[in-house]
């Protein structure tokens, strides 16, 4: 409904106090329908960001009167852009988008990109410069064998298709296959039991005794028995005797077949690693 000739000059003279920066405070609800310039062309509004006497300039806050309430904008109704030097979101930023400046942590050395749950399925870069290259894997998808300082590393492939995925293996093992289980099954704390292995089977075989089925993560397996009643210890001690008198067996094995070699004999399998003439 159009104002009247009196309340329009009102009106106008309010309007015109306020834009020469009038004094006249208002107090109370504010809650008209709409806020924005009365203009046909595009205008800016100001948010006054300085002491009374505009002498000094200080940081006014604009915030919502009970926290975490509110929006800005809609699904349906967006604002076109924010500027801002900085924008700090608490739970993430949903939509996607893109950037046309560099993105930068706050400081040097600091901030991560994911975490050990929440991960980036693809980084793609054109060139990507790191100080140190890290991976996930802890173990040689070879061997079996944990990493240690000092281990030298190559890449194995493991799978070509839009990308060429690669896992990182030890430098000896490097013509050796990859072991899926490995890959696919790598040790968690609540598998491994009694240090560094981990229990594929349990077998009573008779009323007294168990037969373990163990898998050490270098990828040797044994069987080994154990009284029905063994406390963890005993387990222990039993599959670790078993694991080196099998270490042993190998390294006698290794040894026959390379004296065997170096006097050009042949060492046949199945006849406990003696040389035959």
């Amino acid at each position: 409904m159009p104002l009247d000739p009196i309340s329009y000059s009102l009106a106008k003279k309010h309007s015109k106090r306020h834009y020469a920066d009038g004094g006249d405070p208002i107090t109370g609800w504010v809650s008209p329908s709409e806020i924005g310039p009365y203009s046909d062309l595009t205008a800016e509004i100001l948010w006054r960001t300085k002491n009374i006497d505009g002498s000094s300039r200080l940081n006014h806050v604009f915030r919502p009167s009970d926290d975490t309430y509110g929006r800005l904008g809609t699904s349906l109704y967006r604002w076109l852009e924010l500027h801002a030097m900085y924008v700090r979101a608490y739970y993430g930023f949903s939509g996607g988008g893109s950037f046309s400046q560099d993105l930068l942590p706050s400081t040097d050395n600091a901030h991560n990109v994911g975490n050990d749950i929440q991960r980036w399925r693809l980084i793609r870069g054109v060139t990507i410069t790191a100080g140190e290259l890290g991976f996930e894997e802890t173990r040689c998808g070879v061997c079996g064998k944990k990493f240690e300082a000092g281990d030298s590393l190559v890449l194995k492939v493991l799978k070509v298709d839009k990308e060429t995925l690669t896992v990182p293996v030890h430098l000896s093992c490097a013509g050796g296959s990859l072991n899926q289980e490995y890959l696919n099954d790598p040790p968690k704390a609540n598998e491994v039991k009694c240090g560094e292995f981990k229990v594929l089977n349990e077998e009573v075989i008779d009323g007294e005794s168990l037969l373990l089925t163990v898998r050490f993560w270098d990828g040797r397996t044994v069987n080994v028995p154990i009284p029905i009643d063994a406390d963890e210890d005993e387990v222990k001690k039993r599959v670790v005797r078993e694991y080196k008198r099998l270490k042993e067996i190998e390294a006698e094995r290794k040894r026959v077949m390379v004296e065997a070699k170096a006097k050009g004999r042949r060492s046949w399998k199945g006849y406990r690693g003696k040389v035959v003439e």
